[in-house]
This record gives C-alpha cells, structure tokens and sequence, in this order.
C-alpha cells in the first residue's frame, strides 16, 4: 500500500481549516449578536473589562450573567479563572438557563479531557431526578464532550432528548472511580 502524498496531506488539512473557519464565521458572528443582545446596555463595558464581566456573574438578571459566560469565554478562552467560574454557574446558579448555558461551555472548556473531578460532578447532576431535565440534558452533553465523543455519538448531540436517548451505563461510568 502506498503512503500518502505529505504535502497533498498537508495541502487537504489546509482546505478542510479554511472551510471550517467559513463555517465558524456566521455561527460565531450570531453568537456575538446574540450575547451582545442579552447583555445588552452592559455588553460593551463586559467585553472591554474582565472584571467588570465578573462582577455581572453576581447579577441579579440572568440574561446578564449568560452574557458575561461568553463574553469570558470568548476573552479569556479555557483559563483556570473562567473554568472556576463556569463550573459555579453550572452547578449553583439558581438560573436554569445560566446552568444549561454554563453546562455547555463547560463541555467546551474540557472537551476531550476526560477531566474525572468535572465528569463526577456532570454524571451527578445528570442522575439528580430533583434537577430540571434541561439542565440533567445539558450534563450529559458535556459528559459527551469532555470524552470527545460528539462527532461518533449514535444521534447528534445537539437532538438528544432527556430522558429517551440517554445512555445511563455511560452516565455511570463518570461515578465509578
């Protein structure tokens, strides 16, 4: 069998980032739309100061602390800061909308980690029957992502439905170490 070509391989990893930039580009540019529409009088000063954006993670609106997720992510990536931040919104935020969105960048944070300290606590609130199923659904997208199993998961990510589509052995396997 033949080896493949390094630089043809080179030349096809190229063309396959620059249509994944394409594809990124009007998701990214709505999910600016959006968080700048949520954050709204504050999403500038959010996006100019960090600390500011921090402090909004206290507001009393939700819309202003799903704003301020983003805008840190966005800002400051998966930095040990943001990752703190976003666990404590994902698992104590008294919002479930903050909890979901926050569920699902923690997802980002970690994808691929197999971090075993952020799938106990994941696997926790996705067995909790006392939690919302939209946050319990959330949970266990980011159980996916933080295995980087998306793109091999049986149905897209994004379609799954609580309770029907999960998978409780996978959920558990989080539990036993």
């Amino acid at each position: 069998m033949n080896e493949p070509d390094p630089e043809e391989l080179l030349e096809e990893i190229a063309s396959l980032q620059g249509r994944l930039r394409s594809l990124r580009e009007p998701l990214d540019a709505r999910i600016d739309a959006n968080v700048k529409s949520m954050g709204g009088e504050l999403f500038d000063r959010m996006s100019a100061d960090t600390n500011f954006a921090i402090e909004c993670l206290n507001s009393a609106g939700y819309r202003d602390r799903v704003a301020a997720l983003y805008i840190l992510q966005k800002n400051q990536g998966a930095s040990e800061l943001f990752k703190l931040l976003c666990k404590r919104h994902a698992l104590c935020d008294e919002s479930t909308v903050v909890r979901v969105h926050a569920l699902g960048l923690l997802g980002d944070c970690y994808l691929g980690t197999n971090d075993n300290a952020v799938g106990v606590d994941c696997a926790k609130v996705v067995m909790n029957e006392s939690e919302d199923s939209a946050v319990r659904l959330a949970a266990y997208q980011a159980l996916i992502y933080l295995r980087d199993l998306a793109a091999d998961w049986d149905k897209c990510v994004s379609k799954l439905s609580f309770p029907d589509d999960m998978d409780w052995e996978f959920v558990k396997s989080f539990l036993k170490s």
